[in-house]
């Protein structure tokens, strides 16, 4: 019995530290976990210029910046994919002065594009998929 009495007492000493406890809201992101999606709001083709121009609405305040990701397709198939990153806070970007006879990006007639937010652990849940055409 005197065991653990002895036992229970030093259970109570080990957890009477109290204030070095921090409690944090699964609901909010912090610093140690991965940002939230970002939103994207609108891909543009501009074709007298050979761009896209991508617009998103940044959902996290813990991001080190995005990882923008287009897929090119042809005849509904892969065909190629180009991913770049972005700082953080940002919320547009181009991509420029593409050509299908560029050798970064094969021929396509449509390109899929999402974005993940990253950070020091990790990157985020990816964002909606927007579709455009390339005529």
């Amino acid at each position: 019995m005197k065991y653990f009495i002895i036992l229970g007492l030093l259970i109570i000493i080990g957890c009477d530290t109290a204030d070095t406890i921090v409690q944090v809201n699964s609901n909010e992101p912090n610093r140690y976990s991965t940002p939230y999606p970002p939103e994207l709001l609108s891909v543009t083709y501009i074709d007298s210029l050979l761009d896209i121009l991508i617009v998103w609405k940044d959902n996290s305040d813990n991001e080190d910046g995005f990882a923008v990701n287009c897929s090119f397709r042809r005849n509904n198939n892969h065909v190629g994919s180009i991913i770049f990153h972005t700082p953080e806070n940002m919320t547009e970007c181009f991509i420029l002065e593409w050509a299908e006879d560029d050798e970064l990006i094969p021929p396509a007639d449509s390109c899929r594009v999402y974005l993940n937010a990253f950070n020091r652990s990790g990157y985020g849940i990816k964002s909606n998929i927007i579709t455009i055409p390339i005529e």
